[in-house]
């Protein structure tokens, strides 16, 4: 093997269990991958062509390579519509594909992988500047691409919390210490907003003037004015995506028919009593979005259940899982008001 072929790309890879696993790969194993048909445990592998760990480093996980390996892998686990297309396009073979940054996802055939991998091997290394990323949908792609997507999704959600990385390519190996680095609350604000701006991205969330028209308007600039107006009036719930002008709107306080629920109007009052989520302190929504998405046992089917039964006790085969107050808020809308002036006077030291 020559001296080429031994050139090192940092490599997550999640696996079926959940488990993820972080390393170094060369190029002549990822060709062998390309030529092995064997069965393989592995959801999704992603090498990045453009930032190889050169000398032993240490380096905290989210940040640098590693940031940049986990964006490429949230970009086929929470896939835009236009992705998702193109996994359809691949599905019931083995897909690799190539992610870089403001250009469309594209696939890649077999036989032109050798030739990707090598162009990217002899190029200077500019870690951070425009990253580039081999993904490799390792297996079969499977007939329920939405259960696959979610998979991907949960063993993603288990590497939100930064850790210690130690590399080394005399290995090769990377080593994760047990013991996570605590988050600042910057971090964690922001490591919350981006899980749900995947959220958003993969449920289509609207836009103003979509709604708007969704409501009755007859244009799409229309549709934006009566969207701002129904905000203001809390009677319509947004949020501001970091550098955007324009809001999106949660899907869950549409009716099936479009129109708004209800109840909308006596949740968003009953959060604005809460100190910590008015509009002056929340003006682009993100606090509130955070409480409508965070789980609570208290919102569970059987919690509910037993909550109004006369004895207090329900069928223990009702769920016990956590509902998020959006999730609840469909069939449960009184509940979820209820929890939200509970939480209001919690905060505000009235209870």
């Amino acid at each position: 093997m020559n001296e080429a072929m031994n050139a090192v790309f940092a490599t997550l890879e999640l696996a079926h269990s959940g488990a993820r696993a972080f390393g170094t790969i060369t190029r002549a194993e990822i060709e062998t991958d390309v030529f092995d048909a064997s069965a393989t445990d592995t959801l999704l592998r992603v090498v990045n062509l453009s930032a190889r760990p050169r000398k032993p480093a240490t380096a905290t996980f989210g940040e640098g390579v590693w940031s940049g390996i986990l964006a490429a892998a949230r970009a086929i686990a929470d896939p835009t519509p236009t992705v998702a297309q193109l996994l359809r396009h691949a599905a019931h073979e083995r897909a690799w594909l190539i992610v870089e940054p403001n250009k469309q996802v594209r696939l890649v055939a077999p036989s032109s992988v050798r030739e990707t991998v090598a162009a990217w091997e002899l190029l200077p290394i500019q870690p951070g500047s425009n990253d580039v990323f081999l993904l490799e949908l390792a297996g079969t792609v499977e007939s329920n691409m939405e259960d696959l997507l979610a998979r991907m999704h949960q063993a993603l959600v288990i590497t939100t919390a930064p850790a210690t990385i130690h590399t080394s390519v005399s290995g090769p190996t990377v080593l994760i210490t047990d013991s996570p680095l605590p988050l600042t609350p910057e971090q964690a604000a922001i490591a919350r907003r981006d899980a749900l701006l995947a959220r958003a991205r993969s449920e289509e969330w609207p836009e103003s003037g979509v709604v708007g028209q969704q409501l009755g308007s007859s244009n799409e600039e229309a549709g934006r004015q009566r969207a701002t107006r129904d905000r203001a009036a809390g009677r319509l719930f947004g949020v501001r995506p970091p550098g955007e002008r324009t809001f999106i709107h949660p899907r869950f306080q549409f009716l099936p028919d479009g129109r708004v629920h209800s109840k909308l109007p006596d949740l968003l009052a009953a959060l604005a009593t809460n100190p910590e989520l008015t509009e002056e302190t929340d003006p682009a929504g993100w606090g509130r979005l955070g409480w409508l998405y965070q789980p609570r046992r208290s919102l569970s089917v059987r919690s509910l259940a037993e909550e109004r039964a006369p004895d207090g006790v329900a069928d223990d085969t009702l769920d016990a899982r956590g509902r998020t107050p959006a999730e609840a808020f469909l069939t449960d809308p009184e509940a979820v008001v209820a929890l939200a002036i509970e939480d209001a006077e919690v905060v505000s030291g009235r209870r």
